[in-house]
């Protein structure tokens, strides 16, 4: 997972800052062929490039634009590397899903989703698919387990299974998308669970002049220290208070 912060300050959800409770997680693709962040996520980090059409998120609503604001975006940097950019905070309500047939306020955004966009492309390319899929996985159980979200339906869903259950709009994302590659969300629901139950490395060390063994627990291992820093936040939290992060080249 590569995950990065760029909060759509000049959003009018972002503005609001209503809390939520999250209990689970919806997600989304965009309806354009355009697979690029920049495109909706801005402003420029030095990642993400410009935005030469000045249409992105970040802005606050106006006559004929719909209020929509979601928590995150996956999608391509300017080098063309997959990233997650976490876009507004994960607690505070979103407005992603719209209503259905519950109404507005049993829609999603109210009762607790944390709602991510893909970025689509032209919905072909099995190389872009397969990585901003596994983006997803790893984004989901990430979330999964900072917030103890069962990893089932209808804690896990998309936009479309949203709709079935009544507490979304009527979009096809992501079933029109995911079974051209072989996918589902029933697939995606068993790997963010296989992600979450992987079990931790036990490595035993060394045993220099038969002295006692120890062993080291690995929780999971990240390209980003960020992201690495999080997760020691977290164990630290629930009580561990001798982890540490150690860098080690590849």
């Amino acid at each position: 997972m590569n995950l990065k912060q760029c909060y759509l300050t000049q959003n009018d959800c972002y503005k609001s800052k209503q809390k939520h409770a999250v209990k689970g997680f919806m997600l989304h693709s965009t309806g354009a062929n355009n697979p690029n962040l920049c495109r909706y996520v801005q402003p420029d980090d030095g990642l993400l490039g410009p935005n030469p059409n000045g249409n992105d998120w970040n802005r606050p609503t106006v006559e004929g634009n719909t209020q929509m604001c979601a928590h995150g975006f996956i999608g391509k940097l300017k080098d063309g590397s997959i990233a997650t950019y976490q876009t507004l905070p994960w607690d505070i309500v979103g407005w992603h899903s719209g209503s259905g047939t519950k109404g507005y306020s049993a829609n999603a955004n109210n009762n607790g989703y944390i709602g991510v966009e893909i970025c689509e492309d032209g919905l072909t390319d099995e190389s872009y698919f397969s990585k901003i899929y596994k983006e997803a996985v790893e984004l989901c159980a990430y979330l999964c387990k900072t917030y103890n979200i069962k990893p089932e339906s209808p804690y896990i869903i998309c936009h479309s299974e949203g709709n079935t259950l009544g507490i979304a709009s009527g979009h096809a994302d992501v079933m029109h998308w995911f079974p051209k590659h072989g996918k589902s969300m029933d697939t995606f629901r068993t790997d963010v669970k296989e992600s979450i139950d992987i079990p931790a490395k036990v490595v035993p060390t060394e045993e220099p002049n038969n002295q006692t063994s120890m062993y080291k627990v690995q929780l999971g291992a990240f390209t980003e220290k960020e992201n690495a820093e999080k997760m020691q936040k977290i164990l630290e939290d629930k009580g561990f208070t001798d982890s540490y992060v150690k860098e080690e080249k590849s």
